[in-house]
Parts: C-alpha cells; structure tokens; sequence
C-alpha cells in the first residue's frame, strides 16, 4: 500500500473513532437522565408509601377514638384521652375536638381549648359528611380565633412560622346526640425529616399537593407556603396516572410524581437536570480524553508501523533474492533431479543432478530457459515408451489445471540398468506466472528395502512362533499373529502396554534380574518361562529375547521370540512318567522306587527312623498266564496293584518291579511289628475272590519283610534281603510273609551259587540225561523212554531237577538247557533207533519259555536234521496250561509240529485248568495223570474216581492215558483193570543213564546183545 492509501485510511480512522465516541457519550447521557427519573419514581414511591401509612395511621386512631370515646366528658379528662391518642404518633402536633360552632372543646395542647377555628378553604369545612377524612390547607400559628389559614407569606413570616405550622385533617362524627370535629395537626416538618433521613441520590425538592393544586408542604423553603405555579400543574389530572416522570426540558427539570392510594394526596419530586449531569459531565470529560488519547496513540503506531513495514518490504526483498541464490544452491545439492517448467514447456530452472544426469545420458547440455523439453523427452520416450506417453498426459493436465498433482513411481532402463524412479510434480504459481515443479528420485535403494521388509513382514505375519517387539522402554509396539493364537491377547490389547501383562506370578524377581542382566551384558537371553494366557490359564513356553541397537550402540527395540511348549512339556512329562512309571499298573517302577529309597535312607539317617520293604511275589501267578493268558493276568496284576495300594499310608510307595513281583516301601514304622501287621492286611485283602471277565480267581501272595536298619542300611541290600525273606515265605506253605535271618541269607547265597554253577554246567560238561523207561500195559513191554536232565556238580554230586529247574526258569537258562537236553535226546534216541529198537519213542519236557519261542519250529528241524531221529518218534510232554494260551506263535509252533508228526502229550494232567471238553479241541494225543492221583489211588476213593474219570473221558476222545508215579503192585492192577494204556516209575524203573536203561531194555525187551553192544558203543 501506497503513502497516500495508507494516510487516507488513518483519516478514517480517527472519524470514524471521533463519531463513535460522541455517539457514546450522548448515550451515557440520555441513559444518566432515565437512571435519575427511575431513581426519582423510587424514592416517591418510598415517601408517598410512608405518608400515606402515617395518615392511615392517624385516620384509624381518629375512628378508634370516636368510636370508643364519650366526648360527653370535662376538658381535663377530654384533654388527657386525647394525649393518650397521640401519644405514639410522632406525625401529629396536636389533636383538638371542635363542637359545631367551631370552637375547641379540649385539645391536647390546652392552649387551643377555647380557641374558634374557622375556614377559608372551602373544601374542608365544619359542616362536610361523617366519615370522610377532609385535609385542610396549612396552617400557621396556634390562634384560631380569625379562622383564617395562610396561604402566602414572606420569608420574614414563614421563618417565624415553620415550626408552628401544620396540616388539619378533619373527621366529623357524632357522639352522645352532638355532632363534633376531630382535628388533628399533622406535622410537614416530620415527613421532610423522613424524606431527607431516606434520600437515596439525586436530591430534588418534594411538594405534597391536594387534588384541586393546593400545595401542602414541601422541602424547599421557597415553596413550602404555595410557590409551586398552579398553572403548571393539573394536580386532579396527574391523580388519574397514579404515578409517573418525565422530563421537562424548558424548564430544565426532572419531575416525578405519585398520588396516593388513599387520601386526595399527589407527591411531587423534581430534580434539577443540572445536578442530574454532573457525574456525567465528569465521565463523559474523562472518556473523551482518553478516547483521543487512544486514537492519538493508534494513529501514532500506525504511522511508526507504516514505516517500518516498508523497511521490512525492502528487506524482505532483498532477502527473497538472496533466498532465491540460496534455494538455486540447495536444489543443486539435492541427489533428486528439480525441474521448474513454464506454461511454454520450457524449463525455467534445472538443477545440477537433472543436468549431470542427462549429460551422463549422453545428451546435450541443458540451460535453464535454454532448451525446450525436447531433447528430454526424446530421451524418456525411448527408456520407456508407455511410461512417457502417460506422463506427458498428465503434464498436459497439470498445465490446464484439471489436476493439481501428479505422483508415480516407475521403471527406466538406463545404461547401468533397471533403476526405479519416483516423479512428484506440482502445479505452482509464483510471481504471478503458472508452471509446474517436478522432483524425479532414484528410489531403486528404498524398493529393494521395501522388498526385504515386505519379506520380513511376511515372515512376522506367517511364523509359527510369537514375536512380539517393543521400544526401548519396554512397551509393546507390535504383535505377530502367532502371539494372538498363543496367548489369547489381540494387538488391541497389548500396543502400548509392557510385557509383564503376561506374567504368571509362578518366577521370582530373581529370575527376571537374571534376565535382564544377560540383556544389558549380552543382548541376549533365552530359556524356559511359565506366562499367562487372556483367558487365566499358565503355559510354558521358550522365549527368545534379543536387544536391538542403533549405530549408535544405544538399546531401540527389543525382539521376543517364543513357542508353546505345552506339548513338549506333557510329553517329556509322560515320557518321564513311563520311564518312572509301570506301564501296566501305573505304579512307580525299579527307577523310581530305587530314587525314593534313596531319599528315605538319607532322611532315617539325618532323623534315626526306621522303615521296612516289603517283597511280595505272586503264588502261582504262572499258571493264571498259561491257563487263561496273559490278558486276564494283566488284568490280575492291575487289580493286585489297586488292593496293595488300599492297605498302605499315602505317604508309601508301592512299585512293581516286574512279573508278579511287587515292592512296598513303608515310612516311619514304630516298631517291626508295624511291618507285620501291614502283610497280614495284604494276605487279607489279596486273598478276596477276584471275577475277572467271568473267571473267579483266588491268588496269594508270598511276602518277605526287610527292616532298616537291622538287614541292611543301603537300597541293594534291603531288597536282597526282602527277595530272600519272601522266597522263604514260598519254601514254607505260600500266602504268609516272614521277616528276613540270617540264616534265610544263608539259603539265598546257597541259591545264588547254584545259579553260578548252573551257567558254567553247560559249558563244563556237568550236564547229563538220564531216562525212564515207559511201560505198556498190555505185555508189560517198553515202548518209550522219558529224558529226564541230571546235574552232576562238581562239589555237591547230583543236583535233583527239583532243585535246578526252579533256577534254570527264574535266571533264564531254560531256554538254552532245554535245547541242549532235546539234542542230547535226539542223539540217543537216534542211537537206539540204529541198534534195533525202532518202537522206541522218546519223550521229552518242554518248557513254557522255551515252547513260545519263534524260532523253536527251527530249532527242532535243525536238531531233528543234525541227529536224524525220526520226528514220528519224538513225543513233547508241555504243561496243558501252555496249550490253551491263545498265541500267535503258540498256534503256528503246534501246527509246524504236528506237521513234523511229532506227538504232543500233557504232562501232570489235573493239577492245572484240567477240562477235558476244552482239551478235545487241542491237537494232542496223550494225557499224562499226576503222580499225586497216582499215589493214594488204591486208599483214597476220590484219587481212585480223579483217575478213572481222567482215563474214560481221554478215551472217549481218543486219547492215550499214561500214569506217573507208579511204585505198588495195587497200583498198577488198579491202572490196568481201568485201561490206562502206559505207566512209569520206580515200580519198573527210576530215570537211568542211557548205557544202563540199553542194558535196562536188553533184559526186559528180550533184544539181540549186538544190539547191547551198538548202544554202548554210541
């Protein structure tokens, strides 16, 4: 703006300024005089409501006195009443009763008594109507006698009058036949006081007029006798009004004014104007001076402003040159190429890096304002033709205005290859031309950043695992979707929050310093933790914790990496649960068991207590495998698990050790006996019918007790001690339970030895067999022989099978002593079959272990191959509980050797299942009757009816019958007489070495000597 405009508009300014404030002072001062008219309505207001209540006042105590009153009375007592009246009426001077004629009768003031009062005013004369109050015109003086009131007077005369002067208000009434007048001189001097004491502001002067204009009183002295002009009042017209104000403006005056509500009575106020403005006139003088102050002082800093703005322009624009320089050399630092066009598409600025560009490009130099953008364009439509035709498309557009912006990012092939380019351009204009400015960025770093983190986020968003990042003050900044199927948690929930949302409580403060003590000193931890899912529940899992630095080496982020290891965890769980555990029962298993011990030992020797272990082994628990098969003896194990289980403490441990063999570890016994009445409990309670898949069941067990510290103060020994302990309890009847000796050691370590010696039997040559020769009935002749094994022990001569084969079954040789006796019986019967006894069947024991092996079927072909015995000839006597077994490879090893033609016999038939209707399905040929039938067959009637039974029914299925344990004449008649078809024992023979039972045969057989002689060579 020029000086001129500038001036002009500070020209306005200050009228402008000028006009608003005369303006505002004519309003201060028309709202000053409706301030003091509505002061004056009030306070006239006030005063007639107090003259008006003081009259009342009067009038009533008037009415009260005629009322009341005999007026009938002496002045004295007249005079007193009257007193009396007034008493309390500060208001009234004086109260008088005239008769008729005037004169005063008696008044309050005795002066007047006697006195005449008579009237120039007409309306208030002695003759008006009763009931009415008349107000007389003032009065001066106390001297009745003339009648007359003054209504003018000089100021001479007024002065010695004012104190003396009243107003008469008139009442006629009527009292004993007369009629009287009541007058009563209010005092005007009273209300002025009033009216002064409750002056509010504003002070005027007030008149008291009657309705016909005849002033009362007033407050000025110039007007209290009349000097209210009565031509410029129209008292009965302002009483029509009630009240009211206005301002009289000729004669420079406020007037307010009121009638009274009662009495013929109108109050008038009027208030000099001049006195009404006079703190207008002040208010109005002080805001007109500071308002030309205000605009003195404005219309100064404007021209200093105006001033000094222009200094600023030219400053301005020698710095916008300058800046200009100065944008031309940051533009020429930028790596991004600038182009500034003009609305003629030419360049009107290029910077350095577009022109070094081009120029690498192989093209000419560009100038700015020199070239046109053809050389460029060129250029461009040749990298990437599509690319230029739309960019030149959106160009147009911008210069037309039809958009405001163009944004892309796009390929070019360039001579170091494939780069990406970003192009902003925008349309500008500046210094009043249009154009368009555009900014092309090699961004190909930043794609190939964006692909890596494109990448990352693909990994963060996919993993398995939860990842959870956070800033370096530990509050979440990102969550993977793997976190949420983890823990419950949403990003929702856990962007700005810490971590420690998810403790469980379950780790110490102390592992949580380890942890972030190996963050500050590694910038790494790793390791198992326990947190806490939305939902409440705990879970472990293994988290990964990494420290993120900048380049400055300062802590930004920190990356957690953590998977659920639930199920691992449950299945190292179970995994140590099975390998501590019986897989069968569930009970605790050597492992275990041995670690308990082991605590128990350590705590009875810190507190000298004692405990015991019970070694409990199952009675025949063999058989109820081989009769009804090892699934109803699982089951058996498992209900033997439960009852032991019911009658220990919850503080013992029972454990199966495997097989039958059950240990119970007893805490904290008082006394031996404690352990005692313990395996009686057990005797008891194992010994209740057990139904198993509707089989009954009777089982017992035999128990031995081992005490700490008396047999042993380590595990190895307690339990060697409880195992000898209850194999005695089985040497001595079964279902009972004895405390471990010394001497039961002494029988262990017996055993012990035989199971040494028995290992090195076979390889030493200390094992033989021997043979029992098997008689038919009918011709008493031999037809067979049974190999019986015989263990000839260097010290302790020959071993009986009853003591060995227990031993051989219990460590595991069995197998291979059962082998090795079926060659030895093979080679010697092949021997007799060469010398002549082709009859000749060999029969030989099988053991249960050996029988279910999978390669016995082989084992025998080889055996019969090497020795070449006829298999027709070779018989296997089995327990016929391992016959009824149901087994795979039971079933094929039967079939193969019935395929072979080797025969099968049961040996000690009816001491196991016994049922002969199951046995008719079995492929068997021959029952073998337990020697204990045998033995009292000729005395006891039940064995004699066992026996035959045995023998009938096997007959009726087509069975031979072979007896043991034949020894007596009377036994053998009574087999015969019944049809038993073979017999052995010592009646015809114990079991011989295989050169005696040749000779055995020689002379019982009738066979040839070379015959002899050939089975002595073999």
């Amino acid at each position: 703006m020029g000086a001129r405009g500038f001036f002009a508009l500070l020209a306005l300014f200050v009228l402008s300024s000028a006009t608003a404030t005369g303006y505002f002072i004519h309003r201060l001062r028309v709202e000053t005089l409706s301030y003091h008219l509505r002061i004056a309505e009030m306070q006239v207001r006030t005063f007639e409501d107090h003259l008006t209540q003081s009259v009342l006042v009067t009038d009533q105590m008037m009415v009260n006195l005629a009322d009341t009153e005999n007026l009938e009375r002496p002045a004295p007592d007249l005079r007193a009443i009257l007193r009396r009246s007034i008493a309390n009426l500060p208001q009234v001077r004086s109260l008088s009763v005239l008769r008729e004629d005037g004169q005063v009768l008696a008044s309050s003031s005795a002066g007047n008594e006697g006195q005449r009062l008579g009237f120039t005013d007409p309306q208030p004369a002695l003759d008006g109507d009763e009931g009415l109050l008349q107000v007389a015109g003032r009065w001066l003086g106390r001297d009745f006698s003339s009648g007359q009131a003054v209504s003018q007077a000089s100021a001479e005369a007024v002065q010695e009058a004012r104190d003396l002067g009243f107003i008469p208000l008139l009442r006629k009434i009527k009292s004993g036949g007369h009629r009287y007048t009541l007058v009563a001189a209010l005092n005007p001097d009273y209300f002025v006081q009033k009216y002064r004491e409750r002056l509010l502001q504003s002070p005027g002067d007030l008149h008291v007029l009657r309705y016909d204009g005849l002033p009362l009183f007033g407050t000025s002295a110039a007007m209290q006798w009349g000097a209210l002009r009565a031509e410029d009042w129209d008292p009965l017209a302002l009483s029509e009004r009630e009240m009211g104000s206005f301002d009289d403006a000729e004669h420079n005056e406020l007037t307010a004014y009121r009638t009274s509500r009662l009495y013929p009575l109108v109050l008038v106020l009027r208030l000099k104007r001049g006195d009404a403005l006079t703190e207008w006139r002040k208010d109005a003088l002080r805001f007109s001076a500071m308002a030309a102050l205000i605009i003195l002082s404005i219309s100064a800093f404007a021209i200093l402003f105006f001033f000094h703005q222009r200094r600023l322009g030219e400053q301005r624009a020698a710095a916008v040159l300058a800046e200009k320089e100065r944008l031309g050399a940051v533009l020429d630092a930028l790596p991004a190429m600038v182009f500034m066009i003009g609305p003629d598409s030419r360049y009107r600025f290029i910077n350095r890096a577009a022109r070094e560009f081009f120029s690498g490009e192989g093209l000419p130099q560009l100038n700015n304002g020199e070239y046109g953008t053809d050389a460029a364009s060129r250029y461009l439509r040749q990298c990437n033709p599509t690319l230029f035709d739309r960019h030149a498309d959106e160009m147009r557009q911008l210069m037309a205005g039809k958009v405001d912006q163009v944004f892309s990012e796009h390929t070019m092939q360039l001579r170091e290859g494939l780069r990406w380019h970003q192009l902003m351009a925008r349309r500008i204009e500046a210094e009043g031309a249009e154009g368009v400015v555009a900014m092309v960025s090699d961004i190909t770093g930043r794609k190939d950043a964006e692909t890596q983190l494109h990448l990352a986020a693909s990994v963060f968003k996919a993993s398995a695992e939860g990842i959870l990042v956070t800033d370096e003050a530990v509050n979440v900044l990102s969550v993977n979707a793997a976190f949420t199927q983890i823990t419950g948690y949403t990003s929702e929930d856990m962007i700005g929050q810490n971590p420690k949302k998810l403790a469980s409580g379950q780790h110490h403060a102390a592992f949580y310093k380890d942890m972030w003590l190996a963050l500050k000193e590694k910038g790494l931890w790793q390791g198992e933790i326990v947190n806490r899912r939305k939902n409440g529940r705990i879970y472990p899992e293994w988290l990964t914790i990494s420290a993120v630095r900048d380049d400055l080496g300062k802590v930004c982020n920190y990356v957690g990496v953590f998977s659920d290891i639930t199920e691992r965890k449950a299945s190292e769980e179970r995994i140590r649960h099975l390998s501590e555990h019986d897989f069968l029962t569930g009970l605790p298993n050597r492992i275990l068991f041995q670690d308990r011990v082991s605590h128990v030992i350590a705590h009875s020797e810190r507190n000298g207590a004692r405990f015991a272990l019970l070694f409990i082994d199952l009675d025949r628990f063999k058989t109820v495998n081989d009769t009804l098969g090892h699934h109803i003896g699982d089951l058996l194990l498992k209900e033997v698990a439960n009852r032991i289980g019911t009658c220990v403490r919850s503080t013992d441990t029972v454990s199966r050790q495997g097989g039958d063999e059950f240990l119970v570890l007893l805490e904290n016994i008082e006394q031996p006996e404690d352990a005692g009445r313990v395996a009686e409990k057990l005797l008891e309670r194992l010994a209740d019918t057990c139904v198993l898949e509707g089989h009954e069941l009777h089982i017992t067990p035999s128990i031995g007790i081992a005490l700490y510290p008396e047999d042993g103060r380590d595990m190895t020994t307690l339990i060697k001690h409880a195992d000898v302990a209850m194999y005695h309890s089985k040497e001595h009847g079964r279902n009972t339970f004895h405390y471990f000796t010394s001497a039961m050691n002494a029988t262990a370590n017996e055993r012990l030895l035989m199971e040494h010696g028995l290992r090195r039997a076979l390889e030493n040559g200390e094992l033989e067999m021997h043979y029992q020769p098997l008689v038919a009935l009918v011709g008493q002749k031999v037809v067979g022989a049974e190999a019986l094994m015989r263990w000839r022990h260097p010290d302790l001569g020959m071993v009986p099978p009853l003591k060995f084969i227990p031993v051989a079954e219990e460590c595991g040789l069995i197998v291979s002593l059962g082998e090795w006796a079926l060659r030895e019986a093979c080679k010697q019967g092949a021997a007799w079959h060469a010398a002549g006894w082709t009859d000749l069947t060999m029969a030989v024991n099988v053991s249960a272990p050996q029988f279910a092996q999978e390669d016995f079927l082989d084992a025998v072909r080889a055996i019969l191959a090497d020795t070449g015995y006829p298999p027709e000839r070779l018989e296997f006597e089995v327990t016929e509980s391992l016959l009824i077994v149901s087994s795979e490879v039971l079933r094929a090893n039967i079939e193969g050797l019935r395929g072979l033609g080797i025969r099968l016999a049961i040996d000690d038939f009816g001491t196991g299942y016994s049922s002969l209707a199951y046995l008719r399905k079995l492929p068997i040929d021959k029952l073998k009757i337990d020697r204990s039938f045998v033995r009292d067959v000729t005395l006891d009637a039940d064995d004699a009816t066992i026996t035959t039974t045995i023998v009938q029914m096997a007959h009726s299925i087509g069975l031979q019958v072979l007896a043991e344990g034949v020894e007596t004449q009377g036994q053998l008649n009574f087999l015969q007489s019944h049809g038993c078809n073979e017999v052995q024992g010592f009646y015809f023979s114990p079991a011989l070495p295989a050169v005696t039972f040749t000779a055995y045969l020689e002379r019982n057989n009738g066979i040839a000597a070379q015959s002899a002689e050939a089975t002595e060579s073999t």
